[in-house]
């Protein structure tokens, strides 16, 4: 073989393993951008959850103080629990309609539920029907 075919077999070598170098390079930086994407993805779709959650438990722990006691201040009721959840805006209206937002917060993501409640009182048992219940 000439020496001229043997070099020109060796260029073509190189170039061609450069060449798919580059194409792998290329492929892996993709997936790699692609998987921190879904990552982030999945990640606020867990904290979306998880402040939704504690705007239920909050929720929650408001309804059973006031079927407890409806004198209680609802507005104290915190739950710390890998995040925070307050109640707020609370109104009466009359005395036996309350409505209320609870509201769930985990790092930067927040989560509000808004409240209305009926007590209703029947032969000393005390009674909270849930009226709305509805994400703001």
């Amino acid at each position: 073989m000439p020496y001229f075919l043997s070099r020109k077999n060796g260029y073509i070598a190189l170039l061609t393993t450069i060449v798919l170098s580059s194409v792998f390079v290329l492929l892996f930086v993709g997936m790699y951008i692609a998987g921190i994407a879904s990552l982030e993805r999945v990640t606020e779709r867990e904290y979306s959850y998880k402040t939704e959650s504690l705007a239920n438990i909050c929720a929650e722990e408001a309804l059973n103080t006031i079927r407890a006691n409806p004198t209680d201040n609802i507005s104290n009721i915190r739950v710390r629990n890998e995040g925070d959840c307050d109640i707020e805006n609370v109104s009466w209206e009359g005395e036996n309609v309350v409505s209320f937002e609870s509201v769930g917060a985990f790092p930067d993501y927040e989560k509000r539920i808004r409240v209305t409640a009926i007590i209703e009182e029947d032969e000393g048992e005390r009674r909270v029907k849930v009226s709305e219940w509805s994400p703001i």
